[in-house]
């Protein structure tokens, strides 16, 4: 035992050292709900692979105040299932690894942080209240998802919230990073990036849901470059933040754990850009129509046909009129690629419990690692 746990700190400093790439691993909390076969449990992440990890999601309450959104799977009181102190915990295996909260979410998000942030007082208890509520579950920061900014003054507050969170963090040695979406719209409408770097240590880019069946045609999840100069790619989404005054290490690439299935026209036509009636079948364990988590996928795979796209090296499978999109360890490593070469600061794996569980475990993240580690 004490031999693993020496060598889990060895990889962790390997990797920290490895030209600083930051490997963010998201986790939802509502993973450990899922039947067998895809229930997760936290003490199977191994926190050599992982330089931070989010424990997703906890919520604000009407007074400003944070809350667990679910006390059962989160606190150890009444019984709970205790996730809080299990995912600090692991820690204790890897003292590098930074456990963080994730704060907000698409249920807890938009209206009340538009709010706080437009009110000096409200920000300024809201950053107390933070840093106490980490304080208490021995968290090490928060990864703010705020989604999203909608208004022109949204823009101008968002960067005040960052200020006074980053002032009460100081002290405590808190880090704070956040989430941000990826359309051209979005960027422009919700980010005064410059502003938001100065409190920042990382901006998680959503590099994901680029395409899904809602466009009623066949389409990468998350490619990172597309023809023609198509903005709906991670490529173009870099672009625009580094262009918008970023500095590069300060931009994590967030990838999915999880990919969008289709209901295909016709089982012949089965290309990219193939019409589709819809969203495709739920999988076994997550339960969303439109999904499929890397981990449903690897146990059935040999039932798919699998292509690869060249331009992005990002596979795509069907099933007769099914038909999925994802990430895999050879897409995962040209994106790995790609943002060594750009000189970013790492990656996210949105959610970790998505990944392979089976057999060699964490497939997804241990490619990010891989690839990450070529950095020079």
């Amino acid at each position: 035992m004490k031999a693993s746990i020496l060598l889990a700190i060895c990889m962790a400093a390997a990797l920290a050292t490895a030209g600083e790439s930051a490997v963010i691993c998201q986790m939802a909390s509502w993973s450990v709900y899922r039947p067998d076969g895809g229930t997760f449990q936290i003490p199977s992440i191994d926190p050599s692979l992982c330089t931070h990890g989010v424990y997703v999601f906890a919520g604000l309450d009407s007074s400003d105040q944070v809350e667990s959104l679910d006390p059962w799977a989160d606190l150890e009181a009444g019984g709970g299932l205790g996730g809080y102190a299990k995912f600090v915990a692991l820690k204790a295996i890897n003292p590098s690894f930074k456990p963080l909260l994730g704060l907000g979410g698409w249920a807890n998000s938009a209206v009340h942080f538009s709010a706080i942030a437009g009110n000096a007082t409200r920000r300024s208890n809201l950053a107390s209240n933070v840093v106490a509520y980490l304080k208490k579950y021995q968290f090490e920061g928060i990864e703010i998802d705020w989604l999203y900014p909608l208004t022109a003054n949204d823009k101008t507050n968002f960067p005040l919230l960052l200020s006074e969170l980053r002032k009460a963090f100081d002290p405590e040695g808190f880090e704070l990073i956040a989430t941000v979406g990826s359309l051209a719209e979005t960027i422009e409408r919700s980010y005064d990036i410059v502003e938001m770097e100065k409190s920042l240590d990382y901006f998680v880019l959503l590099g994901y849901d680029y395409d899904g069946p809602w466009n009623l045609r066949t389409g990468h999840n998350a490619p990172l470059y597309l023809p023609e100069a198509n903005p709906l790619c991670v490529n173009a989404s870099v672009t625009l933040f580094l262009d918008g005054g970023l500095t590069p290490g300060k931009l994590v690439i967030g990838i999915p754990g999880y990919g969008h299935t289709f209901t295909l026209v016709s089982e012949a036509d089965n290309g990219i850009g193939a019409d589709v009636i819809g969203v495709g079948d739920a999988g076994p364990w997550t339960y969303e129509a439109g999904i499929l988590s890397y981990n449903e996928f690897a146990v059935a795979s040999s039932e798919w046909t699998v292509q690869r796209d060249s331009l992005n090296q990002a596979p795509y499978a069907y099933k007769g009129n099914q038909w999925f999109s994802y990430d895999d360890e050879t897409s995962i490593a040209f994106k790995a690629e790609y943002i060594v070469s750009k000189n970013l600061g790492g990656a996210a794996l949105w959610t970790i419990d998505e990944d392979e569980l089976a057999g060699d475990a964490f497939t997804l993240l241990r490619a990010i690692n891989a690839g990450l580690a070529k950095r020079k």
